[in-house]
């Protein structure tokens, strides 16, 4: 393993005792220590390293109001972590000690791959500490900074988004998410670092009942209040650092942010989502907001160039290859009749999965309607003969008993009708009448030159209102001009219906 600042422990050996802090009395100030010994090392060399039990500090690499952090070597392990030393006018402070075991099983909760992992704790040292996970990059704070909006941005946010929801889901909330709050590693993966403020829903709260703790610029208005903070505090504070990284100002600064393009109205309307100043309008859970992102983002072009090169590189032998098959297909005689001797059943899968294939899967009144079965059988569309299905319009006028049910009159009606795409309006209609009848629903989508709707997001509504979105929407088409465009609907149960 690359150690870098540790040849003076390797001259000394991974056996040397060093100079061991930990067994002083409190109150030692280890930058200033750290600092001598350096220089007693520049100045004379051969002396023993600063050790912290059994961690050799290396150096500083940054300070905060508890405590600081240092670059530390594990010789037991042969590795480097990082060490967080309270600061010496804490070290026997009895609720700073709390305060950071809390921090330490706060984090020893969670294992993601986006959140720091911590190693070990100790506070029966003079100078109580937490060992971590060395994360040598730049926090996130620093890394954003001059850099314009990129799809790198966006997929940095969504790993972050969903190292917060690893975290919630074992019951810790951050309290003080914030860019200087993510490392970066050297191959720029972000980790959530830092649960000095968390808040553990099982009680176990870092800070007393009713003190608003965190950096203000980042509190979600509930936490500002003195409210116990949620994880859907963690999505307000997320979402204002999302906002600065797009806009490169922070939501509340003036001017407001104008998008422009498409793509930033559709991350716009998930930043006026998070930001909601009502909790419950929020996200579900920043997994929830994670897929939200992740649908905004451009399909990369990698897949398609691989696959293209692979075409390319080996086009001659795929090309002679089928050239054959199609060569022997050429010469089989055509059958006529195949399985139960109906004449052309060779075309009719693709015929019968064009005509029963339904264009709005999902516009009908109730989910039920979408998955009903094709009126017209297959081996009839293969004998060129239609059948009506019992109790359709086309049983009752030749004699047959339709079924009297109201909800059968209506699903053979769906099943009429799923060939024509609904307009614009029809969608407006059916969304208001299924999703939006009790609330306000606000939604933007995107329709493709084939009439698809594509990526719809519900920037307004309660989570139940989303999945109907989401349900009515899937796989749905419009009759719309032939290009492409972004939708916006504004559904409010107030005003008139048109």
């Amino acid at each position: 393993m690359e150690r870098d600042g540790t040849d003076a422990f390797d001259r000394l050996g991974s056996a040397a005792v060093g100079n061991d802090v930990s067994e002083r009395g409190s109150g030692i100030d280890l930058e200033a220590e750290l600092t001598k010994q350096n220089v007693a090392e520049r100045l004379f060399g051969g002396s023993a390293p600063l050790r912290l039990g059994r961690y050799l500090l290396v150096r500083k690499l940054g300070a905060g109001g508890m405590g600081v952090v240092f670059e530390a070597y594990d010789d037991r392990l042969d590795r480097n972590v990082a060490v967080k030393v309270l600061a010496p006018h804490r070290a026997a402070d009895a609720r700073a000690i709390g305060r950071m075991l809390r921090e330490a099983r706060a984090m020893a909760r969670v294992s993601h791959p986006h959140v720091v992992q911590v190693y070990d704790v100790d506070d029966t040292t003079a100078s109580p500490y937490i060992a971590m996970e060395l994360v040598s990059g730049p926090n996130l704070a620093t890394w954003l900074r001059g850099r314009a909006w990129s799809d790198e941005m966006l997929d940095l946010f969504m790993a972050i988004a969903r190292g917060l929801h690893a975290a919630h889901a074992q019951g810790v909330v951050h309290r003080d998410f914030k860019p200087e709050n993510v490392l970066l590693t050297v191959n720029g993966q972000p980790k959530v670092a830092d649960f000095g403020l968390a808040f553990t829903e099982d009680g176990g709260a870092l800070t007393r009942t009713g003190e608003a703790m965190g950096t203000p610029a980042y509190m979600a208005p509930e936490q500002l209040a003195g409210s116990p903070p949620t994880q859907r505090s963690d999505q307000f504070a997320f979402c204002v650092a999302l906002h600065e990284a797009i806009a490169a100002k922070h939501p509340q600064h003036r001017p407001p942010w104008v998008p422009r393009t498409a793509r930033h109205k559709r991350i716009a309307a998930i930043l006026r989502r998070g930001l909601s100043p009502d909790p419950d309008r929020r996200y579900a859970d920043m997994e929830v907001l994670a897929s939200a992102l992740a649908s905004v983002r451009r399909p990369s072009r990698r897949p398609a160039m691989l696959a293209l090169a692979a075409v390319l590189l080996g086009g001659g032998a795929l090309g002679a290859l089928q050239w054959v098959r199609d060569s022997e297909a050429a010469r089989e005689p055509r059958a006529a009749n195949v399985g139960s001797g109906s004449p052309g059943l060779r075309e009719a899968p693709e015929r019968v999965q064009v005509a029963h294939a339904p264009r709005v899967s999902t516009l009908g009144p109730s989910s039920p309607v979408a998955v009903e079965k094709p009126v017209v059988a297959a081996e009839a569309l293969a004998s060129g003969e239609t059948k009506a299905a019992p109790g359709s319009a086309g049983e009752a006028s030749r004699g047959g008993e339709p079924n009297p049910s109201t909800r059968e009159r209506s699903r053979a009606d769906v099943s009429a009708s799923t060939s024509r795409r609904p307009s614009l309006a029809g969608l407006k209609r059916t969304l208001r009448r299924t999703c939006a009848a009790e609330e306000r629903v606000r939604l933007s989508f995107v329709v493709s030159p084939e009439g698809t709707i594509l990526m719809p997001i519900v920037s307004e509504g309660s989570p139940a209102a989303e999945r109907c979105v989401t349900r009515v929407l899937a796989g749905a088409t419009l009759e719309i001009s032939a290009q492409s465009r972004e939708v916006e609907l504004d559904l409010d149960p107030s005003k008139p219906k048109r």
